[in-house]
């Protein structure tokens, strides 16, 4: 899905509530990839990772280039319930779609690669 949207912006000309619907669901499951990559400190006990596939996972994966900054955004914007979402103003920027995937896409193909 991430990758699709990322190769097809034109899907982003949808109808307003549509292209609201595409953003919200590439961010979800960006940050969801994320943490399933790169997991933080505060991991709970049923969360399913990569390392639970790859044995050596953590010496193998590629460092992680997607920011705590854009971590932060995706958590504040996107996922949570939050008043930081009315301190956007128009014209901020926009969400680098490619640059997500960017951070993501050594990490998928590795993981596709080494799976047990």
């Amino acid at each position: 899905m991430l990758r699709q949207l990322v190769a097809d912006p034109a899907k982003m000309n949808a109808t307003p509530g549509l292209r609201q619907s595409l953003m919200e669901s590439f961010i979800i499951h960006a940050r969801s990839l994320k943490h399933f990559f790169y997991p933080n400190k505060r991991r709970h006990v049923l969360d399913v990772l990569a390392e639970h596939f790859v044995s050596d996972w953590a010496a193998r994966r590629p460092p992680c280039t997607i920011t705590d900054d854009q971590v932060d955004r995706m958590h504040r914007e996107i996922a949570h319930l939050s008043a930081a979402r009315f301190d956007l103003k128009p014209g901020e920027p926009q969400w680098q779609y490619g640059k997500v995937l960017d951070g993501l896409n050594p990490a998928i193909d590795l993981f596709f690669e080494s799976v047990d």
